[in-house]
């Protein structure tokens, strides 16, 4: 019984503080918008330069908070104060980003734009594509929102991105290392087997084999725009298969930075060893931005060379020989 008291007083503790820091929040930002993500980081900052446009349209303070986050031990902690050098403003919006808190996250408190439907989805297209009003004050977005503002007007957001500095010293130290006076070739390449659940990477591996080969050649096609300069390929990838495949069909010439490798058929990387691979996560993110030719694969479906695709100057599209089997 006394237990079961003491579990209750808890939880009231806990929201009692959680009303206290939204009091606190009210009261200097009157309006804002909450992007609350918990998945790839990828995911996460695309979802978050969309809530920052809708906050920039509806002058709106926006609001980060990336937790309990799967890259970080302690939940409390929020991964983008983890990765990122929290910015006081975005392009003239108000940022908020926590620490840390021993609380519920925010959005419990605010109205959440989570789309159970495809109605609701086209609804909250709308709103933030035309910077809607509604009568709430606060907005919570718990949603990858996919590309629906054009990149240029979200780039503000990804322009605003600094590592924190061990983060960055670690980027700045590989890139000199292995990118000064090289051509620098970035391949992404997001591995999904046919094991995992359906999702729209699905189709792009139902024969490896001939996906490994498309990439092949989509590389081969980089090193011939180079045009006999020294070159390095730039390997960001979350599968050793395809590591070993591109070391062994360009030898000496493809770098990656340090990072385990999982059960690649059976989880992904960012489920099976988010902690592990964090660091390596935000530094691959970075380094692949820093390349002269960038090649994505799956062409679709991953964020996490979207910040990559918005700064390298040129990209070759990998072109699957089995087209037809691709939707």
């Amino acid at each position: 019984m006394n237990k079961h008291i003491d579990t209750i007083g808890k939880k009231i503790s806990s929201y009692l503080l959680l009303a206290t820091q939204y009091l606190s929040l009210s009261a200097k930002h009157p309006r804002s918008v909450t992007s609350y993500r918990t998945t790839g980081l990828g995911d996460c900052l695309i979802a978050g330069a969309h809530a920052w446009y809708y906050a920039k349209t509806t002058n709106r303070t926006l609001i980060l908070d990336w937790m309990p986050s799967r890259y970080l031990p302690d939940k409390t902690a929020n991964a983008f104060r983890h990765f990122f050098i929290a910015p006081e403003k975005i392009d003239g919006v108000p940022v908020v980003a926590r620490a840390r808190s021993r609380s519920k996250p925010f959005h419990v408190l605010f109205r959440e734009v989570c789309p159970p439907s495809q109605e609701r989805a086209q609804w909250m297209n709308d709103l933030v594509r035309e910077g809607r009003e509604v009568k709430d004050r606060h907005l919570c977005f718990n949603e990858c929102l996919d590309s629906l503002i054009d990149s240029e007007k979200l780039k503000p957001f990804f322009d605003a991105l600094q590592p924190r500095p061990e983060f960055q010293t670690e980027i700045d130290a590989f890139a000199e290392r292995h990118f000064r006076g090289k051509q620098v070739i970035g391949l992404h390449v997001r591995y999904y087997s046919p094991n995992l659940i359906f999702s729209n990477h699905t189709p792009y591996w139902q024969d490896a084999r001939e996906s490994l080969e498309a990439i092949r050649r989509a590389t081969e096609k980089a090193i011939e725009e180079v045009e006999g300069a020294d070159y390095v390929i730039f390997l960001a990838t979350d599968a050793k298969p395809v590591r070993d495949f591109m070391m062994k069909s360009f030898t000496g010439k493809v770098v990656g930075y340090d990072k385990p490798f999982g059960a690649f058929d059976t989880r992904e990387l960012h489920d099976e060893l988010p902690v592990e691979t964090a660091q390596a996560t935000i530094v691959d993110m970075f380094l692949l931005a820093r390349a002269d030719i960038l090649i994505r694969f799956p062409p679709i479906g991953s964020w996490f060379s979207h910040y990559a695709s918005l700064y390298v100057p040129r990209s070759i599209a990998v072109e699957m020989e089995k087209q037809k089997n691709v939707g």
